[in-house]
């Protein structure tokens, strides 16, 4: 498109890594944006992230974060469900529990850090894992921080007794 005399802006580049299925492809236009002076954004490095696939999804993702970090954005809500879902597709455990604390600790992400679905993203990463152990330590914890389930959370909860052999 920019070699046939179409201008690109950031939004574009927005709605092309929306539509973007797999990491290469991010990984270019993120490359291509710089060659044509745009700068990105959180949004743009979010959804990169998200075009993230594979049992490498993490490693690249957290190349992205490092990079948005070093380019002095902050990470919002939006992208630490991104990396938290890359956690699920590597099964990193420790690096899901991390980035949640990261979450949990970044002014901007306080809300998001009680919403019952930020939770549900961490069970998912730990389920992935084969933690039941910790998916049953997160459930307590978000009891204890008044954090309501929902039919999601009690799935993963369900998934986890049953992983432990857990009858009743």
């Amino acid at each position: 498109m920019a070699n046939e005399g179409h201008a690109i802006d950031v939004p574009t580049c927005h709605s092309v890594l929306a539509a973007a299925s797999d990491t290469r492809t991010a990984q270019e236009l993120l490359k291509r944006m710089k060659l044509w002076s745009l700068t990105p954004d959180m949004t743009t490095y979010t959804l990169a992230v998200r075009a993230c696939r594979g049992p490498h999804a993490l490693s690249t993702a957290d190349g992205l974060l490092q990079e948005a970090k070093a380019a002095g954005l902050e990470p919002d809500a939006v992208m630490f469900s991104a990396m938290l879902r890359a956690c699920k597709l590597s099964r990193d455990a420790d690096r899901a529990l991390a980035l949640f604390r990261d979450m949990e600790a970044a002014p901007r992400c306080a809300e998001a850090a009680a919403d019952v679905r930020s939770w549900n993203r961490l069970l998912a990463a730990l389920t992935a894992a084969l933690r039941p152990d910790a998916v049953l330590e997160t459930w307590g914890e978000m009891a204890q921080r008044g954090v309501a389930p929902d039919e999601i959370s009690y799935a993963y909860a369900l998934a986890a007794r049953a992983a432990r052999g857990e009858r009743d």
